[in-house]
């Protein structure tokens, strides 16, 4: 197995709680430098994560206007360009590893134990093979020598556990239960991220604001879109779950249709939601039409490239 970042349970967890408070101090100081550094050189740089860049200005330059200066504002307009492109790569990178992350989290911190025994589950570590896919390392208690893996190291991703789980349990609830469980984990901790956007001095900060604003996008829809990506790869895509020799099919999962009759909506209207917030927050910023669209536009993008990398990777 790759990989490519693991921290302890414990370490994880301390990262966890730690994250948003680090970024809201972080950001605070920076915004409070960039308001108080007039006329410094840290000001100037400051600025470029605070103050949204000027865009249109090649619209300005009229054919009267010496050919320098065309030039200048051709070129500016470029930069602006290639400085929203790789901020765009940047952030859409940066939230996916974040919101990866916190769906291990919430995974972890399940109350899992087996009905008869009582036995708890047996954690030693979260692993990122990627930036775009994490899991944990241990041990569940219904593990035995055969067919399943019983040693401590058998790593599991959140739903293909999950799903396995419920194709053999005697449990008519488990999916269900576990499935609401971490839809309101990721709401929960995806509004703690979406929350700075109420200080005002973040909301018309412009990189602050377009971290939180992606960053509490994908948390908040996470578990909804995980747990729909590895629906429609067991019901279309003729993916399989194995541990060990036990090999998982989706017509062995009851009430995968129901699943899937539910998530649906639920995408579509975490997506209209984020795209009606991203409208709003834009217009902090913005306040042309072209600019909006292009966030629009690069807000869907973020929305269903996650869930297709999700289930490319199942």
């Amino acid at each position: 197995m790759i990989q490519f970042l693991e921290f302890t349970i414990d370490q994880a967890i301390i990262i966890a709680i730690a994250l948003p408070i680090v970024a809201v101090c972080l950001i605070s100081l920076v915004i409070l430098c960039f308001r108080n550094g007039s006329g410094s050189m840290l000001r100037r740089y400051l600025s470029y994560l605070v103050s949204p860049p000027q865009i249109g200005s090649h619209s300005s330059v009229t054919p009267e206007d010496d050919k320098g200066q065309e030039h200048t504002a051709r070129w500016r307009e470029i930069k602006v360009k290639l400085f929203f492109f790789y901020l765009g790569t940047a952030i859409f990178l940066i939230s996916i590893t974040i919101g990866e992350f916190y769906e291990v989290i919430f995974d972890i911190i399940l109350p899992v134990s087996q009905g008869s025994t009582e036995e708890m589950r047996i954690l030693t570590s979260v692993i990122f093979q990627s930036p775009f896919s994490a899991g944990w390392t241990g041990s569940l208690p219904w593990y035995g020598q055969l067919p399943l893996p019983s040693g401590l190291g058998t790593y599991h991703e959140s739903w293909s556990w999950i799903f396995a789980t419920a194709a053999f349990t005697d449990n008519p609830n488990f999916l269900g239960s576990v499935v609401t469980l971490l839809l309101l984990m990721s709401i929960g901790v995806g509004f703690v991220f979406l929350l700075p956007l109420a200080i005002k001095r973040i909301r018309h900060s412009f990189l602050p604001s377009m971290f939180f604003f992606m960053t509490g996008m994908v948390i908040f829809t996470k578990a909804a879109i995980g747990c729909m990506a590895q629906v429609l790869a067991l019901a279309y895509g003729n993916s399989t779950i194995q541990y060990g020799l036990l090999v998982i099919t989706g017509d062995m999962i009851p009430d995968l249709s129901q699943v899937l009759a539910i998530g649906i909506p639920i995408i579509l209207a975490l997506f209209a939601l984020f795209t009606l917030l991203g409208w709003k927050l834009w217009q902090k910023h913005y306040t042309d039409m072209g600019s909006r669209r292009w966030f629009m536009l690069y807000v869907a993008l973020s929305y269903w490239l996650g869930l297709a990398l999700t289930i490319a990777i199942l």
